[in-house]
């Protein structure tokens, strides 16, 4: 699907996958589109980072893939990770270290707390317990439950040692893709900020048992049907048609290279939209 985000300068001869890529230091980002630099048109890379404050950044697209050498060893400056590393672990729920990460989060963090959530997801069929996995190691839980109209999240929580890199956004943006409906979660104060740093509405309300709590909602990513497309191909095709009858001749020699731009922008975007179209065949 062509998201909301994504952008329309999408390099055809070079393209990486758009979703989450983690940085040789550790950090996770999200690729979420593409553009060209308005005065070199070096192709860039317009990415969000997945922790802290987040923010949104662009790169030159030679800067994304390059290797780069540390410690003596080449490595990629970003690793493509993908939907692999959000997996199904719920076989895997009683393992101590899963269980450390799981009480981060759990409302009764005690042994016997954990043992009382784990069983819960155990015997449902309903709620999912899927794991950040970084070389057979979990380093982020998330136990959520998928709905006809959203997907809410009960859990969600990452191992110590793995904090502050974005693995709880990756997971977020993870969810976002793998089921393209809106997000929902129940929160304490201590937790809220995750949710707000991530773009979720957030709502307060007094619970009876446990006081304030939030009620956090992250819109899902809009997509475009076949009649969108249909749409937009038909309006960039007459424009490039309009364009293309231009006598380059008659203009200027700046306007020439902004015709040429321009032209070569809607041809761009109509491949893109054509690709679109035959997903949704």
């Amino acid at each position: 699907m062509i998201n909301a985000e994504q952008s329309i300068g999408n390099p055809i001869d070079k393209q990486i996958p758009l979703g989450v890529y983690r940085h040789y230091k550790g950090n996770q980002y999200e690729v979420i589109g593409f553009a060209k630099h308005s005065e070199t048109l070096e192709d860039m890379v317009v990415y969000k980072a997945l922790y802290d404050e987040g923010g949104t950044w662009v790169r030159p697209l030679s800067m994304w893939d390059n290797p780069i050498e540390v410690d003596g060893k080449t490595v990629k400056r970003f690793e493509y990770a993908g939907m692999e590393m959000f997996q199904d672990i719920k076989q895997r729920i009683t393992e101590p270290e899963i269980g450390v990460i799981i009480s981060y989060a759990a409302l009764d963090g005690s042994p016997e707390g954990v043992a009382k959530e784990a069983a819960m997801y155990m015997s449902s069929d309903k709620l999912n317990f899927n794991g950040w996995v970084e070389d057979n190691r979990v380093v982020g839980i998330c136990g959520f439950e998928v709905h006809s109209d959203k997907v809410e999240i009960h859990l969600i929580s990452v191992a110590e040692d793995r904090q502050r890199l974005g693995i709880g956004g990756a997971m977020v943006a993870a969810l976002q893709k793998m089921y393209g409906l809106p997000l929902e979660a129940e929160t304490v104060e201590e937790a809220v900020g995750f949710y707000r740093k991530r773009g979720f509405t957030i709502t307060a309300y007094q619970h009876p048992e446990w006081g304030e709590k939030y009620t956090c909602i992250l819109e899902a990513q809009a997509v475009f049907t076949i009649e969108e497309l249909t749409e937009a191909h038909r309006a960039l095709s007459s424009t490039l048609k309009k364009c293309e009858k231009i006598e380059i001749g008659k203009i200027g020699k700046s306007q020439r290279k902004l015709l040429e731009r321009r032209i070569a922008a809607l041809k761009l975007a109509l491949t893109l939209i054509e690709k679109e179209q035959v997903e949704h065949i």
